[in-house]
């Protein structure tokens, strides 16, 4: 049930209805902003966040207010807003000719599934669109995102018997001389507890900065939304080893604790994109307003 769907039905079926006015018992206004704080601390929000507002929406329940629908939405529009403001992208500051985006998450995290959708999306903008393959360790993965990409006539980029950084490196200098608006480089899906392989992934990126002296590489993290609070771990973790731009949240239709994304503040990190489904055109920018409410009402992203 979406978050404002559980809330306001705590709320009604703790209510007495007196005539045109709801009443709520002393002992049931506690127990109203005990749950409430509960749902919020689910939905995996900070916890002096959830404090502020169940205390919010408890005071509001005191004044025995008719209009239940208005005034727990206008408590949680009002703060949770100006939160989720906070993460929007404030617009591209590389101003380099060949724009550059290596992707990075974990194993399983849709990278796979999202860049297509993003260069699908690109060219329709009408840029030159190359994507690299630096998943040199299963060629299986390789050859399912060139299949994705032949689709829908983007250029792939990748070599065999090759290390990560080298096809990196290598598509970059074919992206210069292709004049390409953007190049996308797909890397393996890693855990952050495995050292070498997240030396590996730093190593890809050092190695592409020498081909891109003068180009900003924007690195973007995939995080499978599902996963909530946890997801924030394992950004830190990439953030250590290289320095992340932005992040992309996979499989937003099985999210229930979206909370959670808050925790990227601290890191100073904008969610780019929401993605959800397989099809090519599930992908759009991401927005305060539609995410929030696609939390409080599941509506449709």
């Amino acid at each position: 049930m979406p978050l404002f769907s559980k809330i306001k039905s705590l709320i009604l079926s703790e209510s007495n209805t007196l005539g045109s006015r709801s009443s709520v018992s002393p002992i049931s206004q506690e127990e109203i902003i005990q749950k409430v704080l509960d749902y919020f601390i689910e939905s995996d929000f900070p916890l002096k966040l959830s404090t502020s507002l169940s205390k919010m929406i408890g005071e509001k329940i005191k004044k025995n207010s008719t209009d239940i629908d208005g005034f727990i939405k206008d408590v949680i529009y009002r703060v949770l807003l100006p939160e989720f403001k906070e993460l929007e992208f404030k617009g591209d500051t590389n101003e380099s000719i060949l724009k550059i985006h290596m992707v990075v998450g974990v194993n399983g995290a849709g990278k796979t599934t999202f860049i297509p959708k993003l260069a699908n999306r690109l060219k329709a903008d009408g840029e030159k669109i190359i994507v690299a393959g630096c998943d040199t360790f299963r060629t299986s993965a390789v050859e399912q995102l060139e299949e994705w990409l032949s689709k829908i006539g983007i250029d792939f980029f990748s070599l065999a018997d090759s290390s990560p950084s080298t096809v990196s490196y290598k598509a970059i200098e074919y992206a210069k001389r292709e004049k390409a608006d953007r190049l996308i480089i797909d890397t393996a899906g890693r855990l952050p507890s495995n050292d070498a392989l997240m030396k590996e992934l730093g190593k890809i990126y050092t190695v592409s900065k020498k081909s891109a002296i003068d180009i900003d590489i924007d690195v973007w993290q995939v995080l499978d939304a599902t996963n909530g609070q946890s997801a924030i771990e394992q950004v830190k973790k990439f953030n250590s080893y290289l320095p992340l731009t932005g992040i992309i949240l996979t499989k937003v239709e099985g999210l229930s604790q979206g909370g959670f994304i808050l925790g990227l503040k601290e890191l100073n990190l904008p969610v780019l994109f929401l993605s959800h489904g397989e099809t090519i055109d599930t992908i759009k920018n991401f927005s305060a307003e539609s995410y929030l409410e696609f939390l409080l009402d599941s509506f449709e992203l």
